[in-house]
């Protein structure tokens, strides 16, 4: 659902832009250039915590449960963080501010 707003944003002001007049048609094609990579690391996380939260074996998950709450209570970040989101392009050359 994330991802799906993200989107929405996305191409909302491209929309504005484009229809206002204010820019190229073109503007539309850097959609998937900008979201491919968001979208990509959304799909591995969620497969990887679905891998993890769906651990059927109980001394596995308690095993799990317990090296998670170690890492939290040591301040250890987990290892995969999002990627920096990509600047919108062409809005501030179409800016009014």
């Amino acid at each position: 659902m994330c991802s799906g707003l993200r989107d929405a944003i996305n191409l909302s002001w491209k929309f504005d832009l484009v229809l206002s007049g204010k820019a190229e048609d073109s503007l539309l094609d850097t959609y998937t250039t900008e979201r491919c990579q968001h979208l990509q690391h959304a799909i591995e996380k969620s497969v990887g915590l679905g891998r993890v939260i769906c651990e059927p074996d109980p001394a596995a998950a308690a095993e799990r449960d317990a090296r998670m709450i170690a890492d939290q209570q040591a301040g250890r970040v987990p290892q995969g963080a999002a990627p920096q989101p990509v600047p919108m392009a062409g809005l501030a050359e179409h800016s009014d501010a």
